[in-house]
């Protein structure tokens, strides 16, 4: 009752008074002032009049600041423990959502404008979801490893390529442009890899079939994968895939005539001993076969004949490059 005190007494609290409700109490004969404090405490002062309760003052006394500035940094504090403990516990989309809130709560705290605010808040969720897609990811591809002797090769190569696609559309660094450009390049080359693979199987299957086959077969079959591996070596230019090519064409066109030939010179002499006339056969083979030996020794010698000429040539280079460079050395003498 404050005309039992001197006026102006105060009433000491390290408390800040929330609000002051007034009122006339005409049971208890007086004017009502009734201070409410922030830790939910209330005190009720009786006045003599209602001027004396324009006099009660809120706000905190002194060293109320000191200890509500105290209060929080040990909210802050229980706040940081109560987080870090729970990020220890948690799975990694549990940690992200956590530090996702974290953040968020500390964009509020910055006072950004609303427009900035809403900008910075939007990036972090971007991150945040980006990096809990990748944690997903992390999870099944773990799982997936222990399949791993269950699969083909196919199977093994579309999942490879499957992850570095997914690395590549998620990759921050990147623009949205250079993450797509990146699992187009890593599609081309997913393709490419699979057709070596393709060939790689088409070969062991040849090689495995290789004696149910005629010989002509086994030797077009093996010409036609060849080619199909010159085809797919990305690693060399168009132009050369492209002699290379006609010369395995060419190749097989000399194998199939020597094989023609061959053939026909067998199925002569058979019909030749069939009808009688092996010997005159015989001579004609050995005629054929002295022809060759000639055109081969006239190969040989225009061969030599061109080597001679090369090593010749490389031999005045030589002398003029070792010329050249004696030059070089006495002007070299004579500016020292």
């Amino acid at each position: 009752i404050d005309f039992s005190m001197p006026e102006g007494t105060p009433i000491t609290t390290n408390v800040a008074v929330k609000d002051i409700k007034t009122w006339y109490d005409s049971k208890g004969g007086g004017y009502v002032s009734e201070v409410i404090f922030e830790d939910g405490v209330s005190l009720k002062l009786l006045h003599q009049s209602p001027k004396m309760q324009s006099k009660v003052k809120g706000g905190a006394s002194k060293g109320s600041d000191k200890a509500a500035g105290d209060i929080q940094s040990q909210l802050e504090r229980q706040q940081d423990l109560q987080r870090s403990l729970e990020n220890e516990v948690a799975s990694e989309v549990g940690r992200i959502n956590n530090n996702r809130k974290a953040r968020l709560e500390d964009v509020d705290k910055a006072n950004f404008s609303p427009e900035r605010t809403a900008e910075i808040k939007a990036e972090i969720n971007r991150r945040a979801d980006n990096d809990i897609a990748i944690a997903k990811q992390a999870l099944r591809t773990k799982l997936e490893d222990y399949k791993e002797f269950q699969k083909t090769e196919e199977q093994l190569l579309e999942e490879s390529f499957n992850r570095k696609k997914f690395n590549a559309a998620h990759d921050l660094e990147l623009s949205k442009f250079e993450q797509k450009q990146a699992v187009e390049l890593l599609e081309q080359q997913k393709q490419q890899e699979l057709g070596l693979l393709k060939l790689a199987q088409e070969q062991r299957l040849f090689q495995a079939r290789l004696s149910l086959l005629s010989e002509t077969q086994a030797m077009q079959e093996r010409y036609r994968l060849e080619r199909e591996e010159i085809l797919k070596n990305t690693k060399l230019s168009i132009e050369e895939r492209q002699k290379l090519i006609a010369l395995s064409k060419a190749n097989q066109d000399k194998e199939t005539r020597d094989k023609v030939n061959n053939a026909a010179q067998n199925w002569g002499g058979i019909q030749a001993d069939m009808n009688g006339t092996g010997e005159f056969f015989r001579q004609d083979q050995e005629r054929f076969s002295r022809l060759n030996a000639a055109n081969d020794l006239a190969d040989s010698q225009f061969a030599a004949t061109d080597l001679n000429e090369q090593n010749s040539l490389d031999g005045l280079n030589a002398q003029f490059e070792a010329g050249l460079i004696k030059q070089q050395d006495f002007e070299n003498q004579k500016t020292a």
